[in-house]
């Protein structure tokens, strides 16, 4: 009898070792997939995230859209208007440019005017330094003559003194 406990007992170890690799086989196969489960759930929210922002690039594309339409009639228009308006413009540029042309006559002759006054003015100007340069010789000259007449002055003085004090 304790051959057929014995026997039951190592086909229960038996079992029970074969159910417990089973148990962890299936504990390791459940983690996985629960880390697939959770990767799926990440790039679901990610696919999500990235259509509502793909959603709202092309709503805004088509508010761009609208803007660049309704700028092109615009401009459309505005060069309708510039193109009508061509004759005038030309009309207007023949106008200002004889003016320019008169003015620049105009501007030639004063500057003349003005070239003929400098030249006159710097002939005045090297008149007057040249008589500058002479009279500061002159004063010069008469500064040290001047200068001259102090130090005899002074050595004469000297000399006088000298004389009271050795008489």
């Amino acid at each position: 009898m304790r051959r057929f406990f014995r026997a039951h007992r190592d086909e229960d170890y038996s079992q029970i070792q074969y159910l417990t690799a089973k148990c962890t086989r299936l504990t390791h196969d459940k983690a996985v997939l629960e880390g697939e489960c959770l990767m799926a759930r990440d790039r679901d929210r990610k696919l999500q995230s990235d259509l509502e922002a793909a959603a709202a690039g092309l709503r805004l594309q088509e508010q761009t859209n609208a803007d660049l339409r309704a700028r092109e009639e615009r401009l459309i228009h505005k060069i309708h208007q510039q193109q009508s308006s061509e004759v005038e413009m030309e009309g207007l540029v023949e106008e200002l440019h004889a003016e320019a042309q008169r003015r620049a006559a105009v501007a030639e002759g004063l500057l003349a005017e003005l070239r003929d006054e400098a030249q006159r003015r710097a002939a005045m100007a090297e008149s007057l330094q040249a008589e500058l340069r002479h009279e500061a010789q002159h004063w010069a000259a008469m500064a040290e003559g001047l200068r001259a007449e102090l130090l005899r002055q002074a050595l004469f003085l000297y000399s006088l003194i000298l004389y009271k004090i050795m008489n």
